[in-house]
């Protein structure tokens, strides 16, 4: 009812999100177009007919180029890396992931994620405590949609696994189609960051790659008794040049 208060001219579903039922009562109220996307292609074609259909060819062809050369680059990217066995959550309680025939199984594919699941229907229920015997999954996919998963669900399912690396992903990035895919490549690229080299910790990188070097001998903090204790010099790089030198410690 709602539906046909707004009037629309064209209506346009998705088999995943709408039942034939449901199909069947919007074209009641005008024309309606199905999408089935589950491959990188299908989003092109999908592009190119809305294009045609609403009459702006120009700019579906542009946004085709710019998909397909975001793709091209990301494959050129990963040709070189190795496949880890991955599962990606979509639900708690129960527990579901990403199984095959599924637009989020192919983007898997594509960043070099070998699923898990993929012979266990699209969106499978899973239990927890028989993962990593029948699966032993090297990476965990936590997506925020549509179920947000937290710290505690990755500590959760993190513990039913052989030290697999758990990473919180963007769920739009994997399942969203249309021109978002030209973002999800670049944002796949940080991903990989994450699950092969992630960043260290900012107080201990400080630290690590720190140059202060110190002249003089260390203070000892709990002396009391120690009024006028020895100087010690903080210099921002081990080598001094002569300007930068301190002369009220020369020799």
């Amino acid at each position: 009812a709602k539906i046909r208060l707004l009037k629309p001219d064209f209506i346009i579903a998705n088999k995943e999100e709408n039942t034939e039922e449901m199909v069947i009562e919007l074209r009641k109220i005008c024309p309606v177009w199905v999408t089935d996307i589950v491959t990188i292609e299908n989003v092109l074609q999908t592009i190119t007919d809305f294009g045609k259909l609403f009459n702006c060819r120009t700019e579906a062809q542009k946004w085709n180029d710019k998909i397909t050369f975001s793709y091209a680059d990301f494959l050129n990217f990963t040709k070189d890396l190795a496949e880890k066995k991955a599962a990606y959550f979509i639900w708690k309680n129960p527990y579901m992931v990403a199984g095959t025939n599924t637009f989020i199984d192919i983007l898997m594919e594509v960043n070099k994620f070998k699923n898990c699941y993929a012979n266990k229907g699209r969106y499978p229920e899973i239990e927890l405590k028989t993962m990593e015997k029948e699966h032993d999954p090297e990476v965990i996919l936590l997506s925020s949609e549509p179920y947000p998963f937290k710290d505690e669900d990755a500590f959760e399912i993190g513990r039913n696994t052989h030290h697999a690396k758990t990473v919180f992903v963007d769920g739009e990035m994997f399942s969203w189609y249309g021109t978002r895919l030209h973002k999800a490549f670049d944002y796949f690229k940080q991903l990989f960051a994450q699950v092969t080299n992630p960043p260290i910790d900012p107080i201990r990188e400080a630290m690590v790659m720190s140059l202060v070097s110190f002249i003089g001998p260390k203070p000892n903090l709990l002396d009391t008794n120690n009024i006028n204790p020895p100087l010690r010099l903080e210099v921002a790089q081990p080598v001094l040049d002569v300007p930068g030198a301190n002369p009220s410690f020369g020799g």
